[in-house]
């Protein structure tokens, strides 16, 4: 078989897991680091949310992915909440959970695609909308939810599309610069400079995941438990060892 041009899923997850790592050691010693590198970890979020909707689609069970998802936030909420009692003493605290935004977001689109799928035949399945609105509306109390619900909307929406979903992103990266700019000039600009305040309101650079998401040759990759694996350990792992890290540091 020929192989296609372009990224596996397997290699594009490893490319968003090492910005993911750069990301969090800024944030947790944000002083001792160069403000910029806030910037690099603004593609992380959309890439997994970008892999999340093409896992809705060609997963072999739905309701284990989903299931996987919400123990994994469970497990990440409780490990957080056992370690953030022994790093409160020297102003420490651990309060990610992608798991837990990742988890509702495939929810909401479950419902969608099973009303779409379902609306036909059975009338009453609109009712589900109701659920996905409530869970839609949770997405501004979760981690980055409020910006990812729209990527996973226009990533689902326009699956199998890839230039209408580019199209979308960019659209979406526009306004939420429009709104970055805005505050800077209303509120931000206590900040030392507009780069200063972009690299903390950096949403709109949800953009800068395109050029990967474009390299993406629809192939999986290595696979095995391994690979299937690797976010799921790597991400409770690599934050609670940062997390340690900036005890430590503090002593």
């Amino acid at each position: 078989m020929k192989k296609r041009f372009g990224i596996s899923a397997f290699w594009l997850k490893l490319t968003a897991m090492a910005g993911m790592l750069i990301d969090h050691i800024h944030t947790h010693f944000y002083t001792q680091t160069p403000y910029w590198l806030g910037f690099i970890g603004a593609f992380v979020a959309p890439v997994f949310v970008y892999f999340l909707i093409e896992g809705f689609f060609h997963t072999k069970s739905r309701p284990k992915y989903c299931f996987r998802l919400y123990v994994s936030a469970a497990a990440m909420g409780i490990g957080s909440a056992v370690l953030n009692l022994f790093l409160k003493a020297r102003d420490v605290c651990i309060a990610n959970n992608i798991f837990l935004t990742l988890a509702v977001l495939f929810t909401i689109i479950w419902l969608i695609e099973t009303v779409r799928r379902q609306r036909h035949e059975e009338p009453r399945i609109y009712w589900l909308l109701l659920p996905a609105t409530v869970l839609a509306f949770s997405c501004l109390m979760l981690e980055g939810g409020i910006y990812m619900l729209p990527f996973a909307l226009i990533t689902y929406v326009f699956y199998g599309k890839k230039q209408f979903q580019v199209t979308g992103y960019l659209l979406f990266s526009l306004i939420l610069l429009g709104k970055a700019l805005y505050s800077y000039y209303s509120v931000g600009m206590a900040y030392e400079s507009l780069s200063h305040y972009l690299a903390f309101d950096r949403e709109f650079l949800i953009a800068a995941a395109i050029p990967l998401i474009c390299l993406y040759n629809g192939e999986r990759g290595p696979s095995g438990k391994a690979s299937k694996w690797m976010f799921y350990i790597f991400y409770p792992a690599h934050l609670w060892m940062i997390g340690i890290l900036e005890y430590l540091s503090k002593g």
